[in-house]
C-alpha cells in the first residue's frame, strides 16, 4: 500500500473547523483504497473495495463514516450497474 499525505498550505483563520490532513491510501495496482480527512474537531473516512469491471479497476462497494461534532453518520454502499464508453463513441451523449 502507498499512502500520501496531503496538508493546506494556508488556513483561513475564519474556518471554524479547518482541514488538518488529508490521507490518501492506495493499493499494489493503484486503485485508491481508503481516503481520510482529517480536521481539527472530527474526521471524514471513505473506504473503497475495488472490482474488476469490464476490464476496469473500479470501485464495488464503499463504506464511510464522518465524526464531526454533534454529527456521527455511517454509511455502506455497493456499486454496481457501470456503463463504460470511450471517448468519441456514438451510442451514448
Amino acid at each position: 500500500m502507498t499512502m500520501f499525505s496531503l496538508r493546506p498550505r494556508k488556513v483561513d483563520p475564519k474556518d471554524k473547523n479547518p482541514l488538518v490532513e488529508g490521507i490518501v491510501t492506495l493499493d499494489p495496482a493503484d486503485s485508491t483504497r481508503e481516503v481520510v480527512l482529517n480536521y481539527v474537531h472530527g474526521n471524514i473516512q471513505l473506504s473503497l473495495t475495488p472490482a474488476a469491471i469490464e476490464g476496469y479497476r473500479l470501485p464495488a462497494s464503499a463504506d464511510v463514516s464522518i465524526n464531526m461534532p454533534g454529527k456521527a453518520l455511517s454509511a455502506h454502499a455497493n456499486l454496481t450497474n457501470y456503463v463504460t464508453t470511450s471517448k468519441g463513441s456514438s451510442d451514448h451523449p
